[in-house]
């Protein structure tokens, strides 16, 4: 029987195989690799570099028959380098790093959930809660730790270049408070992608306000729309506080679900939200003319039902009377809220004409001084 010539076919990184070259497809022996070859093999040839950190997630899943949930667009991710021969956790978790997304648990169901990067921004509200209502169970208070601070970040490509990112200026810059330093080894695709790495490190790791790390609710002494809401908040929602006494910092406690921890027995339920700051998140959409007030609050409260509301600007310009720039969203206490006018100014007040309540879902009444702003989904960052 006459010897046959085999071609070596590496397969991702776990080793070859041997194929006769006759079985192959003719394409490849003339060097144009296209067709179903590529289809079954051609990702694999290069350990999938250049795939991006969700849809890898997705594949290592769907290779390991192990139950998946992805939030936000996994596409929309970060290209990653090639594969390594690893642990199937230890791989899911290079590309959370790369990606900066949460791989966890699925509170509904036995699988595993991925909230990919680009599902925080411009979250709406999941939770509005009210401290003037009781809604939030003591302790709450803001914590001025520096465990989360960053403010030099060195980030390295595995057998390639790094690129360092270092605050300079600012509250928290390392003239100001000293070096907090961080050097990842992340497996991205390109040294083109570490300055981007390593600045929207150093954005997360130098927000400068209070932090609210643990938020307590006890659902059974909710009323039971908030109580409905509270049960369905998930890790990587948001959650507002509103009505904050005056010895915290001004302003809504505006924060991200990182972590949910749940105790119940006979007569109660409770629930602690493990957060961070949801400003981070916060940027401009390119292109987007609406600027977000500098400082604004109801001159009065308004009830659930209310079509107008008075708000007065406490700092900065008055808000828009252009009929053109009509239709947009303002957030008030954590709902969203349709606007289809705006008077002109009377002694810093102007008068809002609502012509949609309760965009997001959320139906409360609001005190006077509570918080105007414009809508998140007006705002967007822009990186990677």
């Amino acid at each position: 029987m006459p010897r046959q010539r085999l071609a070596h076919v590496v397969v991702a990184v776990v080793g070859e195989v041997r194929v006769p070259l006759r079985d192959l497809p003719i394409a490849v022996l003339n060097g144009d690799i296209h067709g179903s070859f590529w289809d079954t093999a051609g990702s694999s040839l290069v350990a999938w570099s250049g795939e991006t950190a969700g849809d890898r997630i997705v594949r290592l899943c769907d290779e390991e028959s192990v139950p998946l949930r992805g939030v936000g667009d996994m596409s929309d991710t970060a290209a990653m380098g090639p594969q390594r021969i690893d642990t199937l956790l230890n791989l899911l978790d290079e590309c959370a790093k790369v990606d900066m997304g949460i791989l966890g648990n699925d509170r509904d169901a036995l699988r595993l959930v991925y909230l990919a990067r680009s599902g925080f921004y411009n979250r709406s509200v999941a939770l509005a809660l009210d401290y003037a209502n009781g809604e939030v169970a003591p302790a709450f208070e803001p914590t001025e730790d520096d465990r989360l601070i960053r403010n030099d970040v060195a980030v390295k490509r595995p057998r390639g270049g790094s690129y360092r990112a270092v605050r300079q200026g600012g509250p928290l810059s390392v003239d100001e408070i000293g070096r907090y330093d961080t050097a990842p080894t992340i497996n991205v695709a390109s040294d083109d992608q570490l300055p981007d790495q390593a600045h929207w490190r150093l954005h997360v790791g130098t927000v400068d306000e209070p932090r609210y790390p643990v938020i307590t609710v006890r659902v059974h002494a909710l009323d039971a729309a908030t109580a409905a809401d509270a049960l369905e908040v998930r890790v990587g929602d948001r959650i507002t506080i509103s009505n904050l006494p005056k010895w915290l910092p001004p302003g809504d406690a505006d924060l991200l679900v990182q972590g949910i921890r749940e105790r119940y027995g006979d007569t109660e339920r409770v629930l602690r939200f493990l957060c961070v700051p949801a400003s981070p998140w916060d940027a401009v959409v390119v292109g987007e003319t609406k600027v977000d007030t500098a400082g604004s609050e109801l001159d009065s409260g308004i009830s659930d039902s209310a079509t107008s509301m008075d708000v007065a600007t406490t700092v900065g310009e008055d808000w828009t009377t252009d009929s053109g720039e009509f239709p947009f969203d303002v957030e008030v206490g954590g709902e969203e809220i349709t606007i289809s006018d705006i008077g002109s100014a009377v002694d810093g007040v102007q008068t809002f004409t609502i012509s949609e309540r309760s965009v997001n879902g959320i139906t409360k009444s609001h005190d006077t001084g509570t918080g105007v702003r414009i809508a998140r989904k007006h705002r967007a960052v822009v990186w990677l």
